[in-house]
């Protein structure tokens, strides 16, 4: 069977898309795993799939070295505006990340403590490095895999996570009516109480009104405790949901450091043109 595969990065909506596709693949009978590192994966993940039955396989710390030597799969891949990641970053070390089994950040945590914002994001852009890293060695030619952005994802889940799903193969590409699809639901769930079968329930396609339901249970607000989308809680892994917050905490100085460094991949991945943004900074 063809794997399913999600590749994101740290603080590009992992943990939402996961919770999403982890209720997902419970509805269709589909083995899901999660890795948010290497070692999860004996840092060979061709043979760890090979002798691990994976229906879908959520990556959320992807790097490519390990998806390349994988032939027969079909995914999506999410990134971000690097300074939005940046940002996410900061506030998330800072109060809401779990530290269990990281030393390093409970260490960096008390680094971010001690110092002003400004001081904490640079601290943050050392690191974080290998994030940054892993989006400019990325291969985003890759036929069997969607590449999406964050924003334009959260800007419409419905339409979009419709769109990723569609293209995974998991829900049903067949417009029907509202109520054929319920009695659908209905059967199923009739038939999920009946005594087992002996042979394997096969991975079955979704609804859309199954998915958008999976959908609206993990929407920003009720995450975020009934904030909406720009309502910031610094302290919630949910902070904020909005692209662009980077304005509001970049100074000019800090610019200058992030487009040193990372000024060809903001180009490269498409969210600038040209180093003008540099000449917005503090005129917001």
């Amino acid at each position: 069977m063809t794997l399913l595969m999600y590749c994101g990065h740290h603080k590009c909506a992992t943990r939402w898309l996961v919770d999403i596709l982890s209720d997902a693949c419970r509805l269709a009978d589909l083995e899901f795993f999660e890795a948010h590192n290497a070692g999860m994966f004996g840092r060979d993940l061709a043979t760890f799939l090979a002798q691990r039955p994976v229906g879908l396989l959520a990556y959320t710390n992807a790097r490519h070295e390990f998806i390349d030597p994988i032939d027969d799969y079909r995914g999506f891949h999410v990134i971000r505006d690097p300074r939005d990641l940046l940002v996410s970053a900061y506030f998330s070390h800072l109060h809401s990340h779990p530290t269990d089994g990281w030393s390093a950040l409970e260490q960096h945590r008390q680094r971010l403590k001690d110092g002003s914002e400004e001081e904490g994001l640079n601290l943050e852009l050392d690191f974080i490095e290998d994030v940054f890293s892993a989006l400019a060695r990325w291969n985003y030619q890759r036929p069997q895999m969607l590449e999406l952005k964050m924003e334009d994802l959260v800007r419409d889940s419905y339409e979009g996570l419709i769109e990723v799903f569609l293209h995974l193969g998991l829900v049903d590409p067949e417009e029907v009516s509202l109520a054929e699809e319920l009695q659908r639901i209905a059967a199923r769930a009739k038939a999920a109480v009946e005594p087992p079968r002996t042979t394997p329930t096969p991975t079955r396609r979704l609804q859309r009104v199954e998915l958008l339901h999976v959908i609206h249970s993990h929407r920003f607000s009720k995450k975020a405790g009934g904030r909406h989308v720009g309502q910031e809680d610094s302290r919630s892994h949910y902070r904020r949901g909005e692209a662009g917050d980077w304005r509001n905490h970049f100074t000019p100085s800090l610019a200058a450091r992030f487009n040193e460094r990372y000024g060809k991949l903001l180009l490269d991945l498409g969210y600038e043109r040209d180093e003008g943004w540099l000449r917005t900074i503090g005129t917001a």
